[in-house]
């Protein structure tokens, strides 16, 4: 009994937490243009930091030449693995592949009309 009360209330709170990221709310809190400022400041400071310290002391040139591959688990609508791709584009630092996965349909739909919007084809 105790098992099946578990298995009823783990299977509510799967579907709530679905279902809040499934939202037009949650697109809009994931997405570039509608992220806000504050996401913006830390994508363009604190994160591209970090990253570019990474990609300039940890990977070897001749992997940045030939080409990096990413993959984000959890990506949202992509805005952060859409700054690090468009960074190092800028930078030169070439980009064999990049991928995103999310567990929310919804989300990664966003994500893929972010790539149309801000990305070249």
């Amino acid at each position: 009994m105790a098992e099946a009360v578990h298995l009823e209330t783990s299977s509510k709170l799967m579907n709530d937490f679905l279902e809040e990221y499934r939202s037009e709310e949650s697109v809009r809190k994931y997405s570039n243009d509608t992220a806000g400022n504050g996401i913006s400041y830390l994508l363009n400071h604190e994160y591209a930091k970090i990253y570019l310290d990474i990609l300039e002391n940890c990977i070897p040139k001749s992997r940045r030449q030939k080409g990096i591959r990413l993959w984000e688990f959890g990506c949202g609508a992509g805005m952060n693995l859409l700054h690090l791709v468009s960074m190092m584009e800028r930078r030169g630092i070439a980009v064999d592949c990049a991928y995103g996965t999310d567990f929310s349909e919804t989300l990664i739909e966003a994500a893929r009309h972010e790539v149309r919007q801000y990305l070249p084809p």
